[in-house]
């Protein structure tokens, strides 16, 4: 009798572990153009538990800088169809990153797309220019570069 319960506590255990990898991987997280040192996020996010998904921008593209395939689930290019992709994946989109620059317009529309936290900068070019940067900055009455 006491094998048996052994085993069947064993089982449990099993059954409840699996469960709960299978739940936590349903979360995503997708890296916009993780190419220079973009490249470092997938594998620091695959440590933490989730599925890495890499999403081309069209700007990225230009660049033509591989990113490292294995490090991602699935991987996508911009297009019209994107979020449509994205969701066919049914995995549930925990946060979307820009790798580098140039997936920083690409990843904030994804972020609005599926309702992430995001900047909330308008306008959104000030997260990219260094002179807008500076303005915004003093605008909000901190210290900036004269």
């Amino acid at each position: 009798m006491k094998k048996n319960s052994f085993f069947l506590l064993i089982s449990f255990f099993l059954i409840a572990s699996y469960s709960f990898a299978s739940n936590f991987k349903r979360e995503v997280i997708i890296v916009v153009d993780g190419i220079s040192t973009g490249r470092y996020l997938a594998p620091l996010f695959l440590e933490s538990g989730y599925d890495v998904v890499h999403v081309s921008s069209n700007l990225g593209k230009k660049l033509n800088v591989p990113f490292k395939e294995q490090d991602y689930f699935k991987a996508f290019e911009e297009s019209d169809m994107l979020v449509e992709e994205i969701k066919s994946l049914n995995k549930i989109v925990k946060a979307v990153v820009p790798g580098c620059e140039s997936g920083i317009d690409l990843a904030e529309k994804l972020q609005r797309d599926f309702n992430l936290p995001r900047n909330k900068l308008d306008p959104s070019h000030s997260t990219r220019h260094k002179f807008y940067m500076q303005e915004r900055l003093r605008q909000a009455g901190l210290p900036t570069i004269n």
